[in-house]
């Protein structure tokens, strides 16, 4: 795929394993070489599980990699008597739905830019993504960003959170729970991204590859300590990586374990690297397999799960997962319920080497946990008014407080901290459900819930034997529902946003924990949210903003829906921001005056008309039309009086002044003169101005002769948008200017 890529970059200091990881879940300590701390990426207790897939964008041209189950290797090399690559890397690049949707083809002819791969993700039915991260890795320079693709669905650019480097090899992640969430199972692709072009080149280090990693719930799992930890170390002879886990509680029985493994470049016929779990001081007896390579060559460019090779239909390419058939990348998940003991709350890993040479990029864990789970408690919310939620009306909060853990909770507390925008109705909590049914006073005092006005808090202990300072105790599968009331404020706006929140400790020692409550929305836990509409109908908008958008959200007043809404002086509804304006381009102008050629000059007035033998003398011509953007035709000029006829008398009336022309970038000049006064005649008016045109100027009035009436500016033609600087608007005003003179000739004459 051919793209220009984005400058920006998200790098973080060379080597990177972390020294130590924040609460809850462990610590990672890498040889003092290379040292860095990173974050843990993810840490949640949750009944549900983690799923990996990923594939490369190379393939080792050598005679001992597998051939693809599906996926055409090409050629492998253009130097000249060299038919394939002896190097122990990735010689070519693979590009996916290439010749067809089902194929994927690897060749010389596949640039960097272009290459790109595919996997198929499948996620239990029922399940709920709550975390999906994407991680690509290469050698190259440091790139934050990469297409990730659903073919026939989504195509976007996603992000890096954060960049490491080792050397001249970067690995990046990027949350993409959203994307998986809304579109969960099926086909994903991910390519560019920068790569070194390893095509026809000896190299011995080098990958690139992608990774997706997904955490779940289903209430048909058990409860588990998922933990996703990443980092980019570099592990050598001497330069091992270590890791230490804890937050979990392994049950009594019935329990199971998993670790995932990403890395890159290890090589299947290089001995030496092994990993680790059990107990510090870790030894050879906590040697792991993959299934596929021995306990001292488990990096070794495959793809296992549960000691079994894994090649996925509908992968492109799809390798074996066996043995040196995945391009100098790992992933591998590792049954290690046989490593853990009930009871037990901690672990170590390491992965080290003698021999070869690889890169760790991310540790995935999955223990079973002895512990309550309230990750399926919600918060729902119910407008008591009815209709669109506002200012005025009460809102009615319920909370459904559910154990769904394999042990009993203790302590059970629930916690909501009113959000800015509403005022708590005193008297409203009540426990609905469970233990301790009925209504609770406000104060902190014997009952078991209580509103803080200080921190707008509300508090309600909850579970068998709660009082008024200790909550009580729910049983698996056991819940509790409570509920409150608040008054949406008279002056709030937008959206009202709030989580409850449930903390409590386990029955069989797990220790304090909090989980919020689940709105209704997805991916994950979010809080319930009210947007507050300004109006049900138009009756209850003002008149500036006088239609009720029901569709927006929020509801809103605004201006206009359609242009039917609209004015002729901004005749255009914008549909985004329901506010009338002016189209795109210049305005235009009613009245007349045919189009000119672009940039032409009007055309100039037309004579008068001769004055007939004792006759009235003919009009002014009228002007030419301006051109597009031209000078409007100046006014014709009064025709001259009639001469008077045999024994006739004088022409009654001067001819009448030209018309001025129609405005193009100018108004055209009124009349220029007014008809002298024939012989006994009286003067004829002044010539009307011309009309304006889009940012035109009103045409100038023409010259009343002696005994005539004076002439008066007229704004011509009615614009409908986008009147200019330097025009007035004020028609009227210039009518009244005239009405104004002629009014003062009236007066004149009546003297005289």
């Amino acid at each position: 795929m051919n793209r220009q890529k984005k400058l920006k970059r998200s790098v973080v200091g060379g080597g990177a394993w972390l020294t130590a990881l924040t609460t809850l879940g462990g610590v990672l300590l890498a040889g003092a070489a290379t040292a860095a701390p990173i974050e843990k990426r993810v840490e949640i207790d949750q009944r549900g599980d983690f799923v990996m897939i990923g594939n490369t964008l190379g393939y080792d041209c050598r005679a001992a990699t597998p051939n693809p189950v599906v996926g055409t290797v090409g050629t492998c090399s253009n130097i000249t008597g060299i038919l394939t690559l002896s190097d122990s890397a990735p010689d070519v690049f693979w590009r996916s739905q290439e010749p067809n949707a089902t194929s994927a083809t690897a060749s010389t002819a596949i640039t960097p830019s272009n290459a790109r791969s595919t996997a198929i993700l499948q996620v239990p039915n029922g399940a709920a993504i709550s975390h999906a991260l994407l991680y690509w890795a290469a050698k190259g320079a440091p790139d934050d960003t990469a297409m990730f693709e659903r073919p026939g669905g989504f195509s976007e650019e996603v992000t890096a959170v954060r960049t490491l480097t080792e050397g001249n090899f970067y690995q990046s992640v990027a949350d993409v729970t959203a994307l998986v969430a809304a579109h969960g199972s099926g086909a994903y692709r991910v390519g560019g991204f920068n790569v070194t072009d390893f095509r026809n080149v000896s190299d011995e280090v080098n990958f690139a590859a992608w990774t997706l990693v997904v955490l779940f719930r289903h209430p048909a799992h058990p409860t588990r300590n998922l933990v996703v930890f990443d980092g980019l170390h570099l592990v050598s002879s001497g330069n091992p990586a270590n890791a230490r886990l804890d937050g979990f509680l392994v049950p009594n029985a019935g329990f199971d374990a998993k670790l995932g493994v990403l890395a890159y470049e290890g090589d299947g016929e290089i001995n030496g690297d092994s990993l680790l779990f059990g107990t510090a001081p870790l030894g050879d007896d906590d040697r792991l397999s993959d299934g596929v390579g021995t306990l001292t060559n488990f990096f070794n460019s495959s793809r296992t799960a549960a000691g079994t090779p894994v090649s996925v239909v509908g992968d492109l390419p799809q390798l074996t997962g066996g043995l040196r058939s995945m391009g100098g990348y790992d992933l591998d998940i590792v049954d290690i319920t046989g490593r853990v003991t009930r009871g037990q709350t901690a672990a170590d890993i390491r992965a080290s080497s003698t021999q070869d040479t690889y890169y760790l990029g991310a540790f995935v864990t999955s223990i079973s946990t002895y512990k309550p789970d309230f990750t399926f408690s919600t918060k729902t919310v119910t407008d008591l008014n009815g209709g669109n939620v506002r200012r005025g009306d009460i809102l009615e909060y319920t909370i459904d407080v559910r154990n769904a853990g394999n042990d009993a909770a203790i302590n059970v507390r629930m916690s909501d901290v009113l959000p800015v925008g509403v005022t708590y109705v005193p008297g409203s909590i009540e426990v609905v459900t469970g233990p301790n049914a009925g209504a609770k006073t406000d104060p902190a005092d014997s009952d078991q819930g209580e509103y803080d006005a200080a921190t707008r808090t509300v508090t309600v202990r909850v579970g068998t034997g709660a009082n008024g300072t200790t909550g009580g105790r729910l049983a698996i599968n056991e819940r509790s529902s409570v509920r409150f009331r608040v008054r949406v404020n008279d002056d709030a706006t937008g959206t009202l946003s709030n989580q409850a929140f449930v903390t409590f400790e386990g029955d069989q020692g797990a220790p304090e924990d909090t989980q919020p409550t689940d709105g209704s929305s997805d991916p994950g836990s979010q809080p319930t949210d009210v947007d507050i509409a300004e109006c049900d109908t138009d009756a209850d908008c003002p008149r500036s903003h006088p239609h009720c958008a029901t569709t927006h959200v929020p509801v809103v007043c605004v201006e206009c829906l359609t242009d039917a809404h609209c004015s002729r002086s901004e005749p255009s509804c914008n549909q985004t921001s329901f506010e009338c304006e002016c189209p795109t381009g210049p305005g235009t102008c009613g009245g007349a005056g045919g189009a000119g050629g672009t940039g032409g000059a009007a055309g100039a007035a037309g004579a008068a008309g001769a004055a007939g033998t004792g006759g009235t003398a003919g009009a002014g011509g009228v002007a030419g039309a301006a051109g597009s953007g031209g000078a409007a035709g100046a006014g014709g000029v009064a025709g001259a009086a009639g001469a008077a006829g045999s024994g006739g008398v004088g022409g009654s009336l001067a001819g009448a002044g030209g018309i001025g022309g129609a405005g193009g970038s100018l108004a055209g000049a009124g009349g220029s003169l007014a008809g002298a006064g024939g012989v006994g005649g009286t003067a004829a008016s002044g010539g009307s101005g011309g009309a304006a045109a889009s940012g035109g100027t009103a045409g100038a009035a023409g010259a009343a002769a002696t005994g005539g009436v004076p002439g008066f500016t007229v704004e011509g033609g009615s614009c409908s948008c986008a009147v200019p600087a330097g025009e007035s608007k004020q028609a009227p005003f210039a009518l009244a200017l005239g009405a104004l003179g002629l009014t003062a000739l009236w007066r004149r004459r009546r003297r005289s």
